[in-house]
């Protein structure tokens, strides 16, 4: 991997913009290819004459006034097009009186990035270089587990942009296991309203597999085809969508080309798929997990009618169907591409067993109903003796430190880039994140009226350990649609959920330690009603 990540405004009119610029143009003429995004971007540091530009990353666009050349501006967008591993290092370029906080709000946006540095003042483009080379050099690889080779990805990465007409596209190596058959019920349904037709590649020489499907399509079958072959990128060129209703999971390649490809998927996610499928990078397909015929054998069945919502979405909204496929190529490249720069070493677990430990997970700094409620449960939290809170930006999410020392000072302290392995772990935000976290208990609080649609299902109905729900309602809801009622916990106040959650996480660090519960409560000198509440 060559690539490096800046973080910072090069629309500003003052020095470490010029000096972002500067190392923009030598990087890219030594071959170190350079992602921006346009979290950085500051408009008060923008200037306020000049004609206006329009830059555009995966997640928005803007227009600014610039008096930047063309050939700059080109430049930019370039570094905006490109998708760079989640580990790349990061350089931050910011003036000295906000360089602390830029360094640590890059380092919330990415996580896992082997290195965040500031830019410091002085330095030149050439230095910089030395730099971002070095920590590409002492990094070493990476290469997490379902990720592919870059090679293997160049081709469906290559793809141009997807057409606004063509075929929905269905790989199905099992055939009906890999819900080929939801596949085409859903897009029966579809054609009442969308003459689109569909390409189903079986990727199996099974006769019978083939047979089944041509039984399946019936009296559509002249505006369907059936390939039988490896998927190939010549196969989705003209795809307007693609659609993997998966029962179990399949063959990762297949799920990697398609988020790779530049077309928006429709993909089934639990528990299985979940890591590669990201929130906002494809169009989930929610439902239920099944019991299969051995004992422990988990299968799932995708909701046909969150399929089906899930392609005329994909084909009815072409802005959000580009922007879908975008941010599904740029987390191919950020995490499902092998040998990518190391992150860096899990925490230290302390020699002492530290109290319970509970990570909270929310957009902090942002206005709204689910913000609020994560800093309440912060703070309800905090004031209990026998727990440690620590809060956890989304990865990706932009964060304004000093909008929430503003808002809520005792949150923006207890920040961390990775708590490591903690006892609970709270996700509070608007949506739920899509991967189960490192922790022994996972809770999903402030689930609104919506939240328990079949997308959201298994996560809110199924996987996670409780689901606390901003309403008796939606606490309803989620029992209906198959979560267990003793799991699931309707929002009354911060502290009436803390005292449940945290005490959740006390029994869970004394299961950790082998401690009977009221062992555990008399060595951390707490009263026994506190820990059984």
């Amino acid at each position: 991997m060559n690539h490096v990540r800046l973080h910072g405004d090069p629309l500003a009119d003052d020095a470490s913009a010029s000096r972002m610029r500067s190392f923009l143009r030598v990087a890219l003429a030594n071959g170190l290819r350079c992602a921006w995004s346009l979290d950085g971007l500051r408009r008060e540091g923008a200037t306020d004459d000049g004609p206006k530009v329009t830059l555009q990353d995966c997640d928005r666009v803007v227009s600014l006034p610039t008096r930047l050349p063309p050939a700059e501006i080109e430049l930019l967008q370039r570094a905006l097009d490109e998708a760079a591993p989640a580990t790349a290092p990061v350089l931050v370029f910011a003036e000295a009186d906000r360089r602390a906080d830029a360094v640590a709000e890059a380092g919330f946006l990415w996580p896992s990035a082997a290195a965040v540095f500031a830019v410091r003042d002085g330095a030149t483009a050439n230095e910089l270089l030395d730099r971002a080379r070095a920590e590409l050099r002492w990094a070493g690889l990476d290469s997490p587990p379902l990720a592919r080779e870059p090679r293997e990805l160049q081709p469906w990465l290559a793809l141009p942009p997807a057409t606004v007409a063509g075929p929905i596209v269905c790989f199905a190596r099992d055939g009906f296991a890999d819900g080929c058959d939801l596949a085409i019920a859903a897009w029966r349904r579809l054609r009442r309203t969308h003459a689109v037709p569909l390409r189903i590649v079986a990727t199996t020489a099974m006769p019978p597999v083939v047979e089944a499907i041509w039984r399946a399509l019936g009296d559509d079958l002249p505006h369907a085809e059936v390939l039988v072959a490896e998927p190939d990128p010549e196969h989705v060129r003209d795809a307007v969508a693609i659609a993997l209703p998966w029962r179990r999971m399949g063959d990762a390649r297949s799920l990697v080309h398609a988020l790779a490809s530049g077309r928006p998927v429709c993909a089934a996610r639990f528990a299985a798929t979940a890591p590669l499928l990201a929130h906002g990078a494809c169009f989930p397909v929610g439902g239920q997990h099944v019991a299969g015929d051995a004992p422990g054998d988990v299968g799932f069945e995708p909701d046909e009618g969150s399929l089906l919502a899930a392609l005329r979405a994909a084909i009815g909204d072409v802005a959000r169907a580009q922007a879908v496929a975008c941010r599904a190529r740029a987390f191919v490249a950020a995490e499902l591409t092998r040998n990518r720069p190391a992150p860096p070493p899990p925490p230290v677990a302390p020699a002492i067993a530290p109290p319970p430990t509970i990570a909270i997970e929310a957009a902090w700094g942002q206005e709204g109903a689910a913000s609020e409620r994560a800093i309440a449960l912060v703070r309800a939290l905090a004031a209990r003796a026998d727990v440690a809170v620590c809060c956890v930006n989304p990865a990706r999410a932009r964060l304004d430190l000093a909008r929430l020392r503003a808002a809520a000072p005792d949150v923006a302290l207890r920040l961390c880039r990775d708590p490591g392995d903690v006892d609970l772990w709270i996700a509070a935000g608007a949506a739920p994140r899509a991967v189960r976290p490192r922790c022994r208990t996972f809770a999903v609080v402030g689930a609104t009226a919506n939240a328990h649609s079949a997308d959201f299902a298994p996560l809110l109905t199924q996987e996670c350990d409780i689901a606390v729900a901003a309403g008796s309602g939606v606490a309803e809801a989620l029992a209906a649609a198959g979560r267990a009622p003793d799991t699931v916990v309707a929002w009354s106040d911060a502290h009436a959920v803390a005292v449940d959650l945290a005490s959740r996480a006390i029994a869970a660090a004394a299961e950790r330690a082998g401690l009977p519960i009221v062992a555990m409560a008399r060595a951390m000198a707490l009263p026994r009603a506190t820990v059984l509440a």
